[in-house]
């Protein structure tokens, strides 16, 4: 405004530069390009003040940004759940004393992607703790806590051979080779190394080599040969005389490469067997208690993470449990599970240990043999032990406990951070800013107008004319009016439309990381503030109107037009004046304008960057076939009774190509390479999955005769009841009863059975206590129809050393049931008393299904996890169940013969001392009850066996029947049935197409709430723009630029205020003329015709 009075002061210049001149009211740019030409550079560092204020105010909306911080924590509190003890109710003398839980854990952790259990690792054990609450992610923590540390020293022995003897008490007729041990510090007596062949059964009768491995507790020191002297399992304190867990409890390893004479059906045994070599070591567990320092678990398998810093200095061991404990704790562990029989090197009787199975797994190979290498032995060996002795630890000296430790924390909260881009500009622009004033200071133009240069008053002095034509400004006219409505309602349009493609697409373009920043934040502002600017100058049009629309009306007061201006005031300052003057076109303006000052704020939540997965169609090439045919599962289903341990108790969720009951062919891709193992890429295709099922039928109870099969007898006797393997003795205060069912092989067959009678006999046994006490009994088995007998009482004992039969069962197929479950309570009825009283009957009330065996094919949708094919524990497999159809035999029937014998046998629950209390709460020893049972009750989905006993619970028992065998089954599907190459038909394998989502793909996405707003605040300026355009005449109201000095006096000159305005000063009751004059008068912004007859158009005062 007084740049073109500053110019008239120091003249002469041209009327461009002085009478003509108007920086108001064009835009920002055009007043500098302006400024600029005409060399007004204090009006240039004004412009471009106001500039770097929008490049400001553009930058700042990316200054603060919520961004993922690191941050740290001292001296924090962490609850410990846990400490080291015995538990106070568990005998010491037998604390070793552990179900096949530990052995089972480790196999779970190593082979099939088992969790750690909280607190453990591969070889020690912390307390399990909880980390301070906090609204945080990624926490990382480090305490100081009490733990202890697994240790395995072992030495290798210089044994070469053995001597050969005789053991009756393991075998009558077997004969084994023995060896003394003499080290150091220890010594021992008549360690096994080989044994023979029981009863003279070789399980390949073509062997003449066996690799046989022993992994056996000895005593060191005691004055005892295992070789010529036997414990009686009934004379316990001799048992616990020889292993004292406080003397030093070593465990002797060896693996021995026997040869042995051709198998003779004429001969009892062997005719020669020696050993050819001998690897053998003495090894020492231990354990030592210390502080450890814990840090944050491992996420991908749970496993602990600590650093052992010192030991403890009072005691090495928990009190009570002594380094012999811990000893025959992993002995016992591996002995009470059967993970198989032991491959190729199950040759003879002898299978392999456990112990060495897992040794085989860990190591990657497929026979002990591997393990005549001592170093490999020792290796493996010690990785095995202290992964089963941790596990044992955490399951016998951990108790619950609640305790405190301190520590510290890192961890990540979302904090607002400043950005160094926004920081940089913003600190730039303000220095500029500051630069900017301070030479203001020197080069600002002197106040050289005679009043204020925005009001028309201060014109009145200036008798100047201008050839200028009729003028409005830019802002004033249609196709800016129509710009700045259609702008705002497009925006509006625009955000809805890419607000559904947002939505739909999650996200509405693509972006890198370095763009995100400009996409979502500069952008959207430097648009925000050029839609404020359009309205901004529509105020400035307003503003300058504002005085000139009343006078154009006519008759109005100085007031609110001639003494009145509304340019470069402050908004407060503005909008009260226009409201007093009653100027509501400029009120309504400026509100839009201030509205518009928020568009800024609000399209720094506009947009933010999202990481979205994109979908890619691959191919899928299937490796193998089901064949379903002449599959054996009676004496070895190869580990699959093993896995179905953790699925049921041990909570693993699933195994490669197999989930829940479903299973998969294996497949091949090439769209994911699977050289970086930590990639996790879903993979989702429609395959179809093979799923195994029972079909059930119920035998009534009053089909189930009872009788008595053997009563109490003198102690020692044995006998084999029929359809059993077993050998049984009578046990003191319990009798041996039968239930009978006659079966007709005609109702339950599709052919008939060879050698079978038109009505066969089903035997089962149970042991009933020999009073009238109530007892659950039960046991799952399978179903044979051979023999003149129907068999099915239980698991068969394969095992040779223990049974009578150590090969595989086969049955013909004939379409008969082969699968069968029993569940109820029984009693004995007895008159008289004591010695006296006879069993007169039986109360009984069974629950029995028998059960065909089908094979269903159903179409499945699934999501693995790429490049290794893990399935993903978020998305389960979906069927479709409309695809489902049952699969047939080689003889064309839906009924399969398969005798999952070995998973009856393998079936084990973790606990050592978990039972099934007896009806009514009863004394759980008086039940009779197998392992499949406890499986129906204690399983990941088990019932009460209140829920599965007796006939009224028989649909309960189906249920949990089929899918515990569904379980099972899909598991012995995927280690026995596959077949590669081609299909049974002979043709090429299968392709299927899938979908791969790869993540880390940056999209732009639309925020609903900032949209909202943007798009109402948008509205309400579209509002005031129409409301002021249609308040506010611009059309004929001003002939030229009223912002420049000509423009405004052109409207005043030759007018008879300028005459009055010129007259004398004198005062009138304190009060200068002109006051009088502004006060009383009446102006308007007409045509005027003076007294000479001329015409005018401008702003002069009404006759009174």
């Amino acid at each position: 405004i007084l740049m073109p009075w500053e110019e008239l002061r120091t003249g002469p210049s041209s009327a461009d530069k002085t009478l003509l001149l108007d920086y108001i009211s064009p835009l920002l740019p055009v007043s500098l390009w302006m400024a600029i030409r005409n060399r007004h550079w204090a009006v240039v560092m004004s412009i471009l003040g106001q500039l770097l204020i929008l490049g400001t105010t553009v930058f700042s909306t990316g200054l603060l940004i919520l961004e993922p911080t690191q941050m740290f924590k001292s001296d924090q509190k962490f609850q410990l759940a846990s400490k080291f003890e015995l538990n106070q109710s568990a005998d010491p003398t037998f604390a070793w004393a552990v179900g096949p839980g530990p052995a089972q854990t480790y196999y779970g952790i190593n082979f099939y992607g088992l969790r750690y259990p909280p607190g453990t690792a591969q070889d020690f054990v912390v307390p399990e703790f909880q980390v301070p609450s906090m609204a945080a992610s990624n926490i990382e923590y480090s305490m100081s806590t009490d733990g202890a540390k697994v240790g395995y020293d072992c030495e290798l022995l210089p044994i070469t051979n053995g001597t050969e003897t005789r053991m009756p008490w393991r075998s009558i007729l077997a004969p084994f080779i023995v060896a003394n041990v003499t080290t150091r510090d220890c010594d021992i007596k008549g360690v096994t190394l080989a044994a023979g062949p029981d009863h003279n059964f070789y399980h390949d009768k073509n062997a003449t080599q066996n690799y046989q491995a022993q992994f056996v507790v000895y005593p060191c020191n005691y004055d005892f040969d295992f070789s010529r002297q036997y414990i009686d399992p009934g004379n316990l304190s001799m048992h616990l005389q020889v292993y004292n867990t406080s003397r030093d409890l070593r465990l002797f390893m060896s693996v021995v490469d026997l040869r042995i004479s051709p198998y003779n059906a004429s001969f009892s045994g062997p005719k020669y067997m020696y050993l050819q070599n001998v690897t053998a070591a003495l090894c020492k567990p231990s354990y030592e208690l210390g502080r450890f320092e814990v840090g944050v678990p491992n996420a991908n398998n749970g496993s602990a993470h600590a650093l052992f810093s010192t030991s403890a200095a009072k005691q090495g061991a928990i009190k009570h449990f002594p380094h012999g404990s811990l000893a025959m704790a992993v002995d016992t562990t591996v002995g009470n599970w059967i993970l198989g029989n032991g491959g190729v090197d199950y040759v003879l009787t002898a299978t392999v240990p456990t112990f060495f199975q897992l040794m085989s797994k860990k190591a990657g190979v497929k026979s002990i043999r591997s393990f005549m290498d001592p170093e490999l032995l020792i290796n493996t060996a010690t990785d095995v032990f202290k992964g089963i002795a941790a596990q044992a630890l955490h399951s016998i000296i951990v108790q619950p406990a609640n305790r405190t430790t301190t520590g510290s924390i890192t961890y990540e909260e979302q904090r607002l951070r400043v950005k160094a881009l926004s920081t940089g500009f913003m600190c730039s622009f303000l220095g500029l800013l500051v630069i900017i004033a301070i030479a203001m200071i020197f080069v600002r133009p002197s106040f050289a107008a005679p009043d204020r240069p925005g009001a028309a008053l201060s014109m009145a002095t200036l008798l100047a004319s201008s050839p200028l034509p009729s003028w409005r400004p830019m802002a004033g006219a249609n196709w800016f009016l129509g710009f700045a409505i259609c702008l705002p309602l497009a925006i509006i349009a625009s955000l809805e439309i890419v607000q559904h493609f947002s939505d739909v697409n999650k996200g509405f373009v693509g972006i890198s990381h370095s763009s995100s920043a400009v996409l979502a934040t500069y952008i959207p502002s430097a648009i925000a503030l050029g839609v404020a600017s359009l309205y901004a100058a529509m105020q400035m049009m307003a503003a300058t109107f504002a005085p000139f629309a009343p006078l154009k009306r006519g008759k109005a007061s100085a007031e609110r037009t001639i003494s009145l201006s509304l340019v470069c005031q402050i908004f407060p300052r503005a909008f009260y004046l226009s409201l007093r003057s009653r100027n509501f076109a400029v009120a309504i303006a400026l509100f839009g304008t201030f509205l518009g000052s928020f568009l800024s704020i609000i399209v720094s939540g506009l947009y933010s960057s999202i990481s979205v997965p994109i979908g890619k169609n691959i191919t899928l090439h299937q490796d193998d076939w089901f064949n379903f045919e002449d599959v054996n599962l009676s004496l070895d289903d190869n580990e699959a009774a093993a896995i179905d341990n953790l699925v049921e108790y041990l909570g693993l969720n699933s195994t490669r190509w197999v989930s829940e009951d479903l299973v998969f062919n294996t497949f091949h891709q090439d769209a994911v390479s699977s050289s970086n193992s930590s990639t996790n890429v879903p993979l989702t295709v429609t395959i179809p999955a093979v799923r195994p099922s029972l079909n059930c039928t119920a035998i009534p109870n009053e089909d189930r005769q009872v009788t008595i099969f053997n009563q109490e007898s003198t102690s020692g006797a044995v006998f084999v009841m029929p359809g059993q393997s077993d050998i049984v003795t009578p046990q003191p205060g319990y009798v041996w009863v039968g239930v009978n069912t006659t079966m007709r092989y005609a109702d339950w067959c599709e052919v008939a059975p060879h050698g079978m009678m038109k009505n066969e006999p089903w035997m089962q046994y149970f042991l009933l206590p020999n009073d009238t006490s109530m007892a659950y009994v039960g046991k799952g088995s399978i179903l044979t129809w051979s023999g003149g007998i129907v068999g099915g009482d239980g698991a068969l004992n394969t095992d040779p050393t223990a049974g009578i039969m150590g090969d595989a069962i086969t049955e013909p197929d004939n379409g008969c049931p082969t699968f069968t479950a029993t569940l109820g309570h029984m009693r004995l009825k007895k008159s008289g008393k004591g010695p006296k009283a006879r069993i007169t009957g039986f109360e009984q009330d069974l629950a029995t299904i028998v059960c065909y065996q089908n094979m269903e094919q159903v179409m499945t949708n699934v999501t693995w996890q790429l490049p290794h094919f893990s399935l993903d524990p978020t998305q389960l497999p979906k069927t479709d169940e409309r695809t489902a159809r049952l699969l047939k035999s080689k003889r064309g029937s839906e009924r399969f013969p398969y005798l999952p014998n070995a998973w009856l046998n393998g079936l084990t629950t973790p606990l050592f001392n978990q039972t099934v209390p007896g009806p009514n709460n009863t004394d759980a020893a008086n039940n009779h009850i197998d392992n499949f049972i406890k499986a129906l009750v204690f399983s990941k989905d088990g019932r009460p066996v209140t829920e599965l006993a007796g006939a009224k619970n028989v649909e309960n028992l189906k249920n949990m029947t089929q899918r515990l065998y569904k379980v099972y089954m899909a598991q012995a599907i995927s280690l026995n049935m596959r077949s590669n190459s081609t299909d049974g038909d002979g043709a090429s394998l299968g392709t299927y197409d899938g979908v791969v989502t790869t993540s880390g793909h940056q999209r732009l996405q639309q925020n609903r709430g900032p949209k909202i707003a943007l798009q109402v605040v948008l509205a309400v300026m579209v509002a005031c723009g129409i409301a002021t355009r249609l308040l506010l005449p611009v059309r004929d109201v001003l002939p030229h630029d009223p912002c420049s000095i000509a423009g405004t006096a052109t409207l005043v000159a030759g007018g008879e205020l300028v005459s009055r305005l010129a007259s004398s000063m004198a005062e009138l009751d304190g009060r200068t003329s002109t006051e009088v004059l502004l006060a009383n008068g009446l102006f308007s912004l007409k045509w005027w015709r003076d007294e000479k007859g001329l015409e005018r158009y401008g702003i002069d005062i009404e006759p009174l």
